[in-house]
């Protein structure tokens, strides 16, 4: 069974399946960036992105 994309955005027109990704989206049209590197100066909108960027912290390539 196929979900529906009934989540939009109001902004951009984008739509998503589950209601929390529309919200993690939304952020993306804002200044409001949660995740925050520990070592470096940065911040990131979503988890996944601070992920990949502590990646350049570790020895794993």
């Amino acid at each position: 069974m196929r979900r529906e994309k009934a989540h939009m955005c109001d902004q951009c027109g984008r739509r998503f399946k589950l209601k929390w990704a529309l919200s993690v989206h939304r952020r993306s049209h804002s200044n409001i960036r949660p995740h925050a590197c520990n070592i470096y100066p940065k911040t990131f909108v979503n988890l996944k992105d601070l992920q990949r960027h502590l990646l350049i912290h570790s020895d794993v390539k």
